[in-house]
């Protein structure tokens, strides 16, 4: 199953997704069948399947179908909040509930709600787009498909089968093409229900210790906006990363990879990871994921950056920089026939190793920790033809406040068809955040440490790119200060 995945040279977080074939569409409803909450504000709900997970989504307004914004509430412990606003729940073993929206939910009024049954049925635990049914709903102001899912996973089947129980990592498994957003979230031991832990936190994205539980619960959703063929699908594997050695090279063997990069003793080099596909094979072949938030250390905090330089049908590198802890970043091999022992090479080298002049990327280590009251230019960059007008700054640190960037080029503040792009959000959710603006206008500010991971300039195809001079500004925002 082919994963959704960023490709590499622009590293977007923009999913790419498709919409249902007319065979397999099914009809738009213009609202949910709510049902009227009791004026005690307490959902009775009965005849539920005790070990099933179910779902309920409430309608504050009766004009609007709005999923709630994620919000930090002191619930019942024993009912979930998802990042779409629905709430997770089992009902006791006579399958019945009783949800108090105020106390449980902390919702002050509601005119409906709607409960749903997701424990799903598939044996192969897969969301179908077209197949599985979903709910019409308005999250982040744009209309889409809500899809939910619940299954649980038999932990001592997966160790008889070889998974390590210590060493796991949640990989999510896509095939897709357009827009949507994710969430998911593990149920420690289900029939206990110890914990939920939703995709929000940092450990859902690192290695996993699963050896003192029996089973776990795997909440999975989706939120479609557009899509094209109605072939969406969307799965979460449990896996164990493959350890590697900086130093050694690597014959890529399968073609969903997760890799554990052990960092070196006292070494200051920066590196630049290098990818070779086999014979028969190309540049095309090869993705990194970056859906899942990679690559990230060991504890699940995102790792800043893999930066593309450079792509061609014989090589691909991607620049890492300093090691300082172990890290995880996942590579897909797509289109290939999956038996196959040997799709290519993968190997850490140092930076001095390869000459990077010729690369699409030109990496410039910035530091915004001292900047003035007044606009602050950095220093000014060359591009000439011999890089393909990528320039990639990359933020070692952020000062506290709020900063606006602009840029310009040899002094002209509007020159069309040329961008900024900020790549940011390091420890929030899936992925990247991609913002742009064009020259002379402000881009996203700068709010918090790290809060810009790196940035670089784009150029439409008809930008003539013969040589010109790159002036970056940095200054206070005073008014979001």
């Amino acid at each position: 199953m082919k994963k959704l995945a960023l490709a590499f040279i622009l590293m977007l977080s923009v999913l790419m997704i498709s919409c249902p074939s007319p065979e397999t569409e099914k009809p738009e409803p213009s609202s949910i069948d709510w049902e009227p909450v009791p004026e005690d504000g307490k959902i009775k709900a009965e005849n539920l399947t005790s070990e099933h997970l179910y779902s309920v989504l409430i309608n504050e307004s009766e004009a609007r179908n709005l999923i709630r914004s994620t919000t930090e509430t002191e619930s019942n412990k024993n009912i979930f909040k998802t990042n779409y606003g629905t709430w997770l729940f089992f009902p006791d073993e006579s399958g019945s509930r009783v949800i108090d929206i105020s106390q449980d939910l902390k919702v002050n009024v509601a005119s409906g709600f709607y409960l749903y049954d997701i424990t799903s049925n598939n044996d192969d635990h897969v969301i179908r787009e077209g197949v599985d049914d979903y709910l019409v709903v308005n999250w982040d102001n744009r209309a889409g498909r809500l899809y939910e899912s619940y299954y649980s996973v038999d932990l001592n089947a997966e160790k008889e089968k070889g998974l390590d129980l210590k060493n796991v990592v949640i990989y999510d498994a896509m095939q897709s093409g357009g827009d949507l957003s994710r969430d998911f979230g593990i149920f420690r031991n289900k029939n206990d229900v110890i914990n939920y832990v939703n995709s929000d936190n940092a450990e859902m994205h690192g290695i996993l210790d699963f050896s003192a539980c029996e089973n776990v619960g795997i909440y999975n959703a989706i939120v479609i906006y557009k899509s094209n063929t109605g072939r969406i699908t969307s799965e979460l594997k449990l896996k164990n990363p493959k350890n590697f050695n900086i130093f050694n090279e690597k014959v890529i063997d399968d073609v969903e990879n997760i890799y554990l990069v052990e960092a070196p003793k006292s070494d200051n080099t920066k590196y630049i990871l290098r990818v070779r596909p086999a014979e028969g094979l190309s540049n095309e072949n090869f993705f990194l994921q970056f859906d899942q938030g990679n690559p990230r250390y060991e504890n699940g905090y995102r790792r800043p950056y893999l930066i593309p330089l450079k792509e061609t049908r014989k090589e691909l590198l991607f620049y890492v920089g300093k090691i300082d802890k172990n890290f995880l970043f996942d590579l897909e091999v797509g289109g290939v026939n999956s038996e196959r022992k040997n799709y290519g090479s993968i190997v850490l080298v140092s930076e001095n190793e390869i000459n990077t002049s010729d690369c699409d990327y030109q990496p410039i280590e910035i530091d915004l920790n001292n900047i003035p009251q007044e606009p602050f230019p950095m220093n000014s960059v060359k591009i000439d033809s011999n890089c393909r007008g990528y320039v990639a700054f990359i933020v070692t640190d952020s000062p506290e406040g709020a900063y606006d960037l602009t840029f310009s080029i040899d002094g002209e503040e509007n020159i069309p068809g040329v961008r900024m792009v900020t790549m940011s959000r390091l420890d929030n959710g899936f992925g990247y955040s991609r913002n742009s603006c064009k020259s002379g206008e402000s881009t996203v500010s700068i709010r918090e440490k790290d809060n810009i991971e790196y940035f670089y300039l784009e150029f439409d195809r008809n930008f003539n790119k013969d040589s010109y001079e790159i002036k970056i500004t940095v200054n206070q925002n005073q008014g979001t200060n």
